[in-house]
């Protein structure tokens, strides 16, 4: 779905099965606004999902524009989660997901983590069922790979010596691609690598946080262990400029994911 103002684009009125996917390998609970204004049913899956208490469908009542309320409720959704869990709620974008633009939205205001084909995530013929069972077998490496990206700003941006921790930092999220690859070599289903692009606000990270982001835009960061258990598969790391919201509280934590898949299997 793409929102722009006042219009409204749906390329398909299902969740896209692959974000589905790792969305629920990722993370532990979903949540899909509906309104009263356009009637998005659910899948199979959804339903699934719902009844397995993963997937939150709240109801929002619109008033006015469709579009405008949608993407509101998709805002106001994600800002009511935060409220009561602070840093534990992210929004899923890009072109599978969710494409927003809203004036609460400003270029500039945020930056970016991009991950090249780091990441694998589950095919989207997996049974959800599956992805289920390998997550609570591999819950380790799952959390431990989350848990590297959540803290890759706070502890770089909040460190003396910030040359040291991004290194730091930069490896931790490696070695943790690396474990995730690892064990998804070893099941039964298949997995392909994705990239990612994880953005933080400028808002979180202050004045010298912003600066320290800004000397760094544009470089790249090789994951030489995750490209060798690839077969030389390049990887990388780099920073970027990216959106943000104009009046996002203080928090360290992403406030969206995005996702890209590569061609191959792994």
């Amino acid at each position: 779905m793409e929102i722009d103002g006042t219009r409204i684009f749906i390329r398909n009125s299902e969740l896209d099965p692959i974000e589905l996917r790792r969305s629920i390998l990722f993370w532990d609970r979903l949540v899909w606004p509906q309104n009263n204004g356009l009637h998005l049913a659910n899948s199979i899956e959804a339903d699934f999902l719902e009844a397995a208490n993963i997937l939150e469908r709240p109801e929002y009542r619109l008033n006015g524009d469709v579009a405008t309320g949608i993407a509101e409720s998709f805002l106001h959704s994600y800002f009511e989660k935060e409220r009561r869990e602070p840093g534990q709620w992210s929004l899923s974008t890009g072109d599978n997901s969710l494409v927003l633009k809203s004036q609460n939205i400003s270029t500039g205001r945020g930056a970016s983590v991009d991950l090249f084909r780091s990441i694998p995530i589950p095919e989207h013929d997996v049974p959800l069922e599956e992805i289920l069972r390998f997550k609570d077998q591999r819950l380790s490496e799952v959390r431990c790979l989350v848990v590297a990206i959540d803290e890759f700003y706070s502890s770089w941006t909040s460190a003396e010596d910030k040359a040291h921790q991004l290194d730091l930092a930069k490896r931790k999220i490696e070695q943790a691609c690396i474990d995730m690859v690892k064990v998804a070599k070893e099941d039964q289903n298949k997995f392909r690598l994705s990239n990612w692009k994880v953005g933080f606000g400028l808002n979180a990270l202050g004045i010298l946080g912003a600066a320290e982001i800004g000397g760094r835009i544009g470089q790249n960061f090789g994951f030489e262990g995750l490209g060798q258990i690839l077969g030389g598969a390049a990887s990388t790391m780099s920073l970027s400029n990216d959106i943000g919201f104009k009046n996002q509280r203080d928090s360290s934590s992403p406030f969206k994911f995005a996702a890209s898949l590569e061609l191959d299997t792994i």
